[in-house]
């Protein structure tokens, strides 16, 4: 038997509730770029593709810079004799790669947050390289995907975006209300790169100056005032997981612009800002971006490089002097069943003591236990789960109405495909419904007959989407209705292709209901009604495709915190002024990177830790439809509340209480101890009380903390 994570809330007499879930030193960013990254990509083109060749990272023995930081009159500082031992340690490591094989090459060299070499070479030389003095470690590059979304269309917006958002929903007009705006805080956005030409994020606001743009050469529209510094770590034709070898090798290059969109819609959610009619502030509106581009055109990207932009957020000049870190740093990318990875557990954790917020999606796999996504796993990454907020369209939905035989009608929602024409560009459309099966191949003469001016019914399955609404509209049907082969909600039909008709998708259910119809006479459908479903139990719940915990190798509580991710309006690449709407935990994130944005303003005396802990501990306790609490491993704590953030009572350097898999086979005694500190001016009182079923129980603790003070409490449960 395995005992559940559970939840520990101290109540202060003051109301106030923390949750706690289950030789020549380099003066320039170059030393980042190894001496052979320049060349790399044009020597390995020019080799045989089937060489064998790999990407590794050669952990060394010195500890990292910010691992061992010193204290000068407050500030972190860096040890100068151990930079010097680093570099040492670095370049005789390097002397003995290029004697053992010269066409090894060096593309990075960490020392912040790891003391680390990235390197291409033969795999026939790994035992080699293994042996040599000083590297502690070897680790084969792996690949993260690409940020995958769930659709990206344009706004059709019936709100005032001003009064509802999905920043004013986590309680932003409280920071605004504070002047909390995010001034001069620096956030990283680790990503596809950020489109500054946008007006949300500095830019023009003219889409003719994005197209301009050579992804490849510097441009004077970078930096801006809002995207104030960034790097593309890896050119245009990147790609890790491609065929080509050569095509994996990163190719620096000074402008980090955005050729995929993630990126550019990440970064306004965290401080764009808005022109109140088609977008709206981003949580932080007055931070200032970095954009750390480390996907190419295409493909995916891989450890090596993420690591470096790690890397550069600690420094982003390079100088050792600690002064420019990032605030925060947004990774809205992943990959599944995340297991704590050595170095980025290890990375993460040292940039964390430098004082960066690590902010990462909890990935976009759903409800199955263990999905949970890697780097978001990694102990000090704070790993955001997406919920719905209260905008419109999350939960007001367009609706159709089907006439069946007995003249009795259906309103349902209009659950439209992402590839077909919006019914809100038409002005009135009602048809029968024919059943035209599974359209697993085209239709004949006869059957298109039947279905030409009508609208087609069909089952999902045996074949794509794209195929049914193709050979629907090669037949002549002036829509498409496919109704869902399995139970549950019908979801948005997505694929390739462009279609002049609309299509929409219903339940399993109903189109069993209307099939029974059919066999009494004509069924139609209206695509144009006057009216609306509601489902206001829908706000604030955790999204269907949000990532579930908790992590695989030791049931580590992830994801730890959840925030709006269903929806999202941010800037569109390319676009000008235009915005988009995203749903993913892609989405989450960065409304996340935003409130930590805030709160490392709000509240610079804090650590990362008990920053983590404060928007933790007063998160909103979240519930399902019907009425029921969400497991730890689906929300985290809960969804972030700003406002109570920034009246927080309490902070520790412990935000969650992790048991992990522990398996009893008798009963057990279970100490956790943590440090509790008091963020207000007075005396509070408090009470331990746990929420949890009878199979596990905690000894009563009453603590008393002095105004600003700080203590240890012990908790015993059995």
């Amino acid at each position: 038997m395995f005992n559940r994570r559970r939840i520990v809330t101290l109540i202060s007499t003051l109301t106030a509730i923390l949750i706690f879930s289950s030789c020549t030193q380099k003066s320039s960013q170059n030393y980042l770029f190894g001496e052979d990254l320049d060349k790399a990509a044009k020597i390995f083109s020019t080799r045989p593709q089937n060489q064998e060749n790999g990407i590794l990272i050669l952990n060394l023995s010195q500890p990292a810079l910010l691992s061992a930081l010193k204290t000068d009159k407050l500030k972190n500082v860096i040890d100068e004799d151990l930079s010097k031992a680093i570099q040492d340690e670095q370049n005789a490591v390097i002397a003995q790669l290029k004697q053992l094989n010269p066409e090894i090459l060096v593309f990075y060299r960490y020392k912040m947050v790891l003391n680390a070499l990235a390197i291409a070479a033969p795999i026939k030389d790994l035992e080699k390289i293994q042996s040599i003095p000083g590297v502690m470690m070897v680790k084969k590059s792996q690949n993260f995907q690409r940020p995958q979304t769930f659709e990206s269309t344009s706004t059709d917006l019936q709100e005032n975006i001003t009064k509802n958002n999905s920043a004013l929903f986590i309680g932003a007009k409280a920071a605004l209300d504070k002047n909390i705006k995010g001034q001069n805080i620096k956030v990283g956005i680790i990503d596809t790169g950020i489109d500054y030409t946008h007006s949300m994020l500095g830019g023009s606001g003219d889409s003719a100056d994005y197209k301009k743009i050579n992804p490849n050469e510097p441009s004077s529209q970078f930096p801006n005032a809002k995207v104030v510094g960034g790097v593309d770590f890896v050119g245009t034709q990147y790609d890790s997981g491609s065929d080509t070898f050569s095509r994996r090798i990163p190719m620096k290059d000074a402008n980090p612009i955005d050729e995929a969109g993630h990126g550019t819609h990440v970064a306004g959610t965290v401080a764009g800002i808005g022109d109140g009619v088609q977008s709206y502030n981003g949580v932080a509106s007055s931070a200032v971006l970095y954009a750390l581009k480390v996907f190419g055109a295409e493909g995916s990207t891989s450890d090596e490089v993420v690591i470096a932009a790690l890397e550069y957020a600690a420094d982003p000049n390079g100088d050792e002097i600690l002064d420019d870190k990032l605030d925060v740093v947004n990774l809205s990318l992943g990959s599944l069943f995340g297991s704590p990875k050595i170095l980025y557990n290890l990375a993460i954790k040292n940039l964390t003591l430098g004082g960066t917020v690590v902010v990462c999606s909890a990935g976009n796999s759903g409800d199955l236990e263990y999905i949970v996504g890697a780097p978001s796993v990694s102990d000090e990454a704070l790993s955001v789960a997406a919920s719905v907020d209260s905008m419109d369209h999350n939960w007001k939905f367009k609706a159709v109405s089907i006439q069946l035989a007995d003249k009795s009608v259906i309103l349902t929602e209009a659950v439209e495909s992402s590839m077909t024409k919006k019914i809100a560009s038409i002005d009135q459309l009602q048809g029968k419904l024919i059943y035209a099966g599974t359209a697993n191949k085209d239709y004949s003469s006869e059957e298109a007959a039947l279905i030409k001016d009508h609208v087609a019914l069909i089952d999902r399955g045996e074949v794509t989407f794209a195929e049914k609404i193709n050979r629907a509209q090669a037949a002549g049907a002036i829509g498409v209705v496919v109704v869902n082969n399995q139970d549950g909600n019908a979801f948005t039909m997505g694929g390739d292709g462009s279609f002049k008709i609309p299509a929409i998708m219903i339940t399993k259910e109903l189109g069993s209901k209307i099939k029974e119809s059919m066999q009494a006479g004509d069924v139609v459908i209206n695509f144009k009604v006057d009216k609306q479903i509601e489902k206001p139990d829908l706000i604030d719940t955790v999204t269907d495709f949000s990532s579930r915990g908790p992590r695989s190798e030791d049931s580590l509580i992830k994801p730890e915190i959840s925030a709006p991710g269903m929806n999202i309006i941010s800037a569109g690449m390319g676009k000008g002024k235009e915005a988009v709407q995203m749903s993913g935990t892609s989405m989450s994130g960065p409304h996340i990177a935003g409130v930590m944005a805030l709160m490392k303003q709000y509240y610079p005396e804090l650590s990362v830790a008990e920053l983590k802990s404060v928007v933790m501990g007063t998160s909103k306790s979240m519930v399902d439809q019907d009425g029921h609490a969400y497991p730890i491993a689906r929300v985290g704590a809960g969804r972030v509340q700003i406002d109570k953030a920034l009246n927080a009572t309490l902070a520790s350097e412990t935000s969650s209480l992790s048991f992990g898999e522990v398996r009893i086979d008798q009963q057990k005694r279970m100490l956790k101890s943590l440090s509790i500190k008091n963020l207000k001016p007075n005396d509070v009182s408090l009470q331990a009380i746990f929420e949890g079923n009878s199979a596990l129980t905690m000894d009563p603790v009453n603590v008393s903390l002095t105004a600003r003070g700080q203590q240890k409490v012990d908790l015993r449960f059995t």
